[in-house]
C-alpha cells in the first residue's frame, strides 16, 4: 500500500501494488469500511493498472489518482486518472497521452488544476521535466444572499439548527432535471456540525449557461450556501467545481426552492 486517504465516517481509500484485499478481487485500489473490511459497492479499477501512488480526493467527491498505468476499467489514462465516489471511471477527464513516465505524487490546488510530480519528461508532447500543472476540474466563486433568513449582515441558520436540514439534496425529489446534473447529491453529517458565519444554511442550485444562449443549461449541480453568502461545494467550504465544463464564458444561475432565481449575464 503506498497510499491511503481518509474519509468521512472513518472509511478509507488505499492504493499500492496489490491484486486483492481480503480475498476478494481488488486490483490496486480499494475503499474500506471503518471496520476495515472491503467495500463492495466501490467498483474495481481492472486490469492495466500496476502501481498507484497517490489518492486525493475533489470536493465533489470525485477520486484522482496517479501512478503508474496506461489504462483504467479498458479505456486509455497515461498514470494519471479521476474517478467517481463510487469507483467508476469519470468519462469526463481525459489527460490524452499524459506523461512518458510515472507520476509519483499530485497536489490538487484551489482554483482546480492538479500539480503532479515524477519520473516523467513530457506531458502531452510538452517538455516538463518532473513536474507539471495540468488542468483539472473548472471551479467558479459564487455569492449570494436568500431574503427570507437575511438579517442584515448575515443569514439565519435555522434549518440546521433544527436539525431539518436534509443531507441530501432535495431538487430532484422536486423534479429538477437539466444537463449534467447528477441527482442524490449527499454531504457527510460533519459538514453541517459546522457553526459561525461559514454555517449552511441550505441547498442551491448553481447552473452555467453559454452567455451566447443563456436560456440554455451547459451544466448544474446542487450545492450548498453558507450563512455569509458564499455558495460551497459539497464539502462545506470550497468554491463549486464543474467536472466536464468546456471552456467558454458563462452566465451563471442560483435557484433555491423558495426563491425566485437570480443569474448573472
Amino acid at each position: 500500500v503506498h497510499a491511503i486517504h481518509l474519509l468521512p465516517g472513518g472509511r478509507m481509500l488505499i492504493g499500492g501494488s496489490f491484486g486483492t484485499y481480503n480475498g476478494a478481487t481488488r486490483r490496486n485500489l480499494a475503499r474500506l469500511e471503518a471496520n476495515g473490511g472491503a467495500d463492495g459497492t466501490f467498483s474495481d479499477p481492472g486490469i492495466g493498472i500496476s502501481t498507484i501512488n497517490a489518492i486525493s480526493v475533489q470536493p465533489d467527491g470525485r477520486i484522482i489518482l496517479s501512478g503508474y498505468f496506461f489504462t483504467m476499467q479498458g479505456s486509455q489514462r497515461y498514470h494519471l486518472a479521476r474517478v467517481l465516489a463510487d469507483g467508476a471511471l469519470d468519462p469526463t477527464f481525459v489527460t490524452g497521452p499524459g506523461t512518458d513516465g510515472s507520476v509519483y505524487g499530485h497536489t490538487l490546488r484551489t482554483d482546480g488544476r492538479i500539480l503532479i510530480g515524477g519520473g516523467f519528461t513530457d506531458h502531452n508532447g510538452t517538455g516538463r521535466n518532473r513536474v507539471a500543472l495540468i488542468r483539472g476540474t473548472p471551479r467558479v466563486q459564487v455569492k449570494a444572499l436568500l431574503e427570507g433568513p437575511y438579517t442584515g449582515s448575515l443569514m439565519t441558520d435555522s434549518l440546521r439548527r433544527q436539525s431539518v436540514l436534509p443531507l441530501t439534496e432535495p431538487y430532484t425529489a422536486l423534479g429538477y432535471s437539466a444537463p449534467g446534473y447528477t441527482s442524490g447529491a449527499t454531504v457527510h453529517s460533519s459538514v453541517l456540525d459546522v457553526t459561525g458565519n461559514d454555517a449552511i444554511v441550505d441547498w442551491v442550485l448553481v447552473e452555467m449557461r453559454p452567455s451566447a444562449s443563456p436560456g440554455t443549461i451547459a451544466t448544474a449541480r446542487a450545492v450548498l450556501l453558507q450563512r455569509d453568502g458564499d455558495v460551497v461545494d459539497l464539502d462545506g467550504r470550497s468554491t463549486i467545481g464543474f467536472a466536464g465544463l468546456v471552456d467558454g464564458t458563462y452566465c451563471v444561475a442560483v435557484r433555491h426552492r423558495n426563491h425566485l432565481p437570480v443569474m448573472l449575464s
